[in-house]
């Protein structure tokens, strides 16, 4: 059972991450409930969710390159697991999923005088 911030990691968009990195939707070969994602690189994943509601990858390159966002991001960018929850914690489609969880904090509205001080 994952701790409640892995788990919200794990529900992240993961072709909207995976779009950061250089992949692109295929809609020629999506299908219902999977999208097929290729890079420039000749990389090419099919990500859908899970009954969970946690997004899920496969490769169709390497049948050992599967999983979630986690596996997603380490085998591409060689992080290990502590610096992969160190840039989920960055990414912007995170706002508030996990009430428990203190570095999901709302964001601070910006005072009227910040506000006046900028351009126009």
């Amino acid at each position: 059972m994952d701790d409640p911030e892995t788990d919200a990691f794990k529900r992240l968009d993961l072709r909207q991450y995976s779009a950061s990195l250089g992949y692109f939707i295929d809609k020629r070969e999506c299908w219902k409930g999977s999208a097929v994602l290729r890079h420039a690189n000749g990389d090419k994943v099919v990500v859908s969710r899970n009954s969970e509601g946690k997004f899920v990858y496969y490769s169709f390159r390497d049948e050992r390159d599967n999983g979630t966002i986690f596996d997603f991001i380490g085998k591409r960018k060689g992080l290990n697991f502590g610096e992969i929850r160190r840039e989920l914690r960055l990414w912007p489609e995170l706002r508030h999923p996990c009430p428990r969880c203190r570095i999901f904090a709302q964001p601070r509205r910006m005072s009227r005088t910040f506000r006046s001080g900028l351009p126009a």
